[in-house]
């Protein structure tokens, strides 16, 4: 124990081991305080930039919606719908209830059978030319 007391106990150029020892701890630990400020400020500037990108995209989010209502609007609809498709809104006449479907489907006739086999049947293939 007498060896590392009288080592920290001894002299270089006027001064202590021992202080000498402390003087490089209290520099480290100043120069590792200053890098973790510095990273944090980096890390605060990352977080407000996020910060502001997040309120542009919710501002383009609201503008968005707010077109999508313009653009769905019925009467903007309906008014697009007769000039370039020539429709019209359903006449009250036109409307028919759930019952009113098993009288129009027993006024219609059925499909021919064999037509409509035909119709869903594959085409034959075609016949070769034997030389």
């Amino acid at each position: 124990m007498t060896r590392i007391h009288s080592m920290l106990m001894r002299k270089v150029r006027g001064v202590r081991v021992l202080d000498l020892a402390g003087g490089a701890c209290l520099v480290l630990i100043v120069l590792v305080v200053y890098a973790s400020k510095a990273g944090a400020g980096a890390e605060g500037a990352k977080i407000a930039d996020t910060n502001r990108q997040i309120a542009a995209e919710e501002q383009q989010v609201r503008v968005l919606r707010a077109q999508q209502a313009a653009l769905t609007r019925p009467e903007r609809l309906r008014s697009l719908a007769a000039q370039y498709l020539n429709m019209a809104p359903t006449a009250p006449s036109r409307e028919v209830t759930p019952e009113g479907l098993l009288q129009i489907r027993q006024m219609t006739p059925a499909p021919n059978a064999l037509n409509h086999a035909a119709a869903l049947a594959p085409p034959a293939p075609a016949a070769e030319v034997v030389r």
